[in-house]
């Protein structure tokens, strides 16, 4: 029987053996090396670019997702009311309680309050809770809403309604060891253009920046006495004049507000979060037309069926008038809204206007 040469093809197959490695040369359409390997060459840049592709893909599906949550994790679970309240007068003296000598009247308190949205779980609480407060306040070439010119009148309001008034004051040295404990900032956006655009970032002092242990309402106030960075410095130099005390001519709605400057009030809320054990945070930005002077906040705290203390978040920004009255008016569209009860207060929300018994 004759042998086949690794060369020859058999009968049947179709197939040809190539002799040492090599590939033959026929234009037959039979297997060639050269042929061979460009298929696989493709065939595996292929795959593996399609493995790099997944790879890459599931790298920022993960990462996108990571971020996400992690970013959820971070935001504290608070809620910040809607206004900012300003109590004065016989409103000061009544909810804090406050014995003054006979003929003084206390400085106003600007207040606001923030609820805890867990305060019904088990380890909803927030541990070392810290609050900072900046004021700030813009030159008047970038203000050209109501509340500058508002700001601008006001301030001269004021002045003119002084019996002793006397602008030439500026270098006092009592005003002067008053101010001087202010830390405040000065940012300039653009010097080289032809706006005067300036911001000042002054720290605004409060009565409680810590609270260790926050479950349910964390209201916050900050007197408007002679060290407020809020209190115009004609109004602030009277106080130090009278002792500290607020001055008897501005004892109205419509002084206290004229007596109050600023453009915004950023609140930041630092905290532990008992679930994630990590530091969380809340911000709010509060404007001028957000308060209301001569009113106080409705209480929100109620008991459920299980005599246990609730929250009724639909009411943290709810007013009432404060104890003494002197409130000023809300700006209502509807007169029938009015007459029921329900108001519109100067940031545009329904506030429900209860009666307090003095």
């Amino acid at each position: 029987m004759a042998k086949l040469r690794p060369t020859e093809n058999i009968q049947g197959y179709g197939n040809t053996f190539p002799e040492h490695g090599k590939g033959s040369e026929d234009s037959n359409g039979d297997y060639s090396e050269e042929h061979g390997y460009k298929i696989c060459f493709w065939l595996q840049f292929l795959c593996s670019l399609e493995a790099f592709v997944g790879v890459v893909f599931a790298s920022i599906c993960g990462a996108l997702i990571f971020s996400k949550v992690l970013r959820i994790q971070s935001l504290a679970p608070v809620l910040f009311s809607d206004p900012i309240i300003v109590r004065y007068g016989r409103g000061v003296q009544k909810a804090f309680r406050q014995d003054l000598p006979p003929g003084k009247i206390p400085c106003p308190v600007l207040s606001f309050r923030i609820a805890n949205v867990y305060s019904d779980r088990q380890g909803g609480e927030l541990i070392d809770a810290k609050i900072q407060l900046k004021a700030i306040f813009t030159s008047r070439s970038e203000c050209d809403d109501f509340d500058s010119e508002e700001s601008s009148d006001s301030e001269h309001m004021v002045m003119d309604e002084n019996p002793n008034n006397c602008e030439g004051d500026d270098d006092d040295d009592q005003l002067t060891v008053a101010l001087s404990g202010e830390a405040s900032v000065r940012i300039e956006e653009d010097p080289g253009s032809n706006f005067d655009v300036q911001r000042t970032f002054s720290k605004i002092e409060v009565d409680a920046h810590e609270n260790p242990f926050f479950k349910r309402i964390w209201t916050v106030n900050h007197i408007l006495d002679q060290n407020s960075p809020l209190v115009v410095p004609h109004v602030r130099r009277r106080i130090l004049e009278n002792e500290g005390y607020w001055p008897p001519y501005l004892n109205d709605a419509e002084s206290v507000r004229a007596s109050v400057q600023f453009s915004q009030i950023f609140v930041n809320v630092s905290a532990i979060s008992i679930v994630s054990a990590n530091e969380v945070y809340a911000q709010h930005m509060y404007h001028y037309f957000d308060m209301n002077v001569g009113f106080d906040f409705a209480p929100v705290l109620t008991r459920s069926s299980k005599h246990r203390l609730q929250i009724r978040y639909d009411m943290l920004g709810d007013v009432v008038v404060q104890k003494g009255g002197g409130n000023e008016s809300f700006l209502s569209d509807d007169e029938e809204e009015a007459e029921n009860g329900v108001l519109r207060n100067f940031s545009g929300h329904l506030q429900v206007l209860k009666v307090v018994d003095e």
